[in-house]
């Protein structure tokens, strides 16, 4: 399986392609979600459009991916699976649980704003007026 990642304003895309299987290197996708909560992004959207295959093991770090996500507060949502790949989510009832979307551009528009720190308001000096 190949990862591709791509940065979109404060959304992590997590390129997918290949068949998501036990014994392939399904794990890397655990690894790499890992790696962009270290980075401190919080919101990830996975392209599945080129996974034309997941199996269980896959269904399990898609699950173990999502539940670290949302510990963090963030979000992790999947984009364009392919109807073999829905039917899974389907079966297993997990498009329940995944907020799945069929266009880059709603899905990204889904991810509600990442809540940083305000920053310190400058106080307003008194002028003085002269009287």
């Amino acid at each position: 399986m190949k990862i591709t990642l791509q940065v979109v304003g404060e959304i992590c895309v997590l390129r997918l392609e290949g068949k998501f299987i036990v014994g392939g290197e399904s794990v890397y996708l655990k690894d790499k979600v890992k790696d962009v909560l270290n980075m401190g992004m919080r919101n990830i959207l996975v392209d599945m459009s080129k996974v034309p295959f997941v199996d269980s093991t896959g269904i399990g770090f898609l699950v173990s991916s999502q539940a670290g996500v949302t510990k963090e507060g963030g979000s992790f949502k999947l984009l364009n699976p392919n109807p073999r790949v829905r039917e899974v989510l389907k079966i297993t009832r997990l498009d329940k649980v995944f907020e799945v979307f069929d266009d880059e551009e709603s899905a990204l528009a889904s991810f509600a704003p990442v809540n940083k720190k305000p920053r310190a308001k400058k106080q307003a000096t008194p002028k003085e007026v002269e009287g």
